[in-house]
């Protein structure tokens, strides 16, 4: 996969998830980006990461699992940071 940016414009609030949605479907199939988290107090939670695919479903973007055309992944970094990136890509 290759790691595209959306935009530097781009703040994560409820006024924006409408136009990462419109940004999203320019994404060509393999691309991804990566929203950071801070995960300090409790690594393995990812409840705002859920909160955020969901808020994305609910702003029109078709995420999920199976055949959704997009899809996303959590992984737990090598190194501790204090972060841990939610990636949202395309699937077809």
């Amino acid at each position: 996969m290759k790691r595209r940016e959306l935009t530097d414009d781009i703040i994560d609030d409820d006024a924006t998830l409408s136009r990462q949605v419109d940004l999203l479907d320019r994404f060509k199939v393999g691309e991804y980006f990566e929203v950071p988290f801070n995960v300090y107090d409790n690594p393995q939670d990812t409840t705002a990461m859920v909160k955020y695919v969901d808020q994305l479903k609910q702003a029109g973007l078709d995420i999920g699992k199976g055949d959704a055309q997009f899809g996303y992944k959590m992984p737990i970094p090598e190194k501790y940071t204090g972060f841990r990136n939610l990636q949202i890509f395309r699937r077809r």
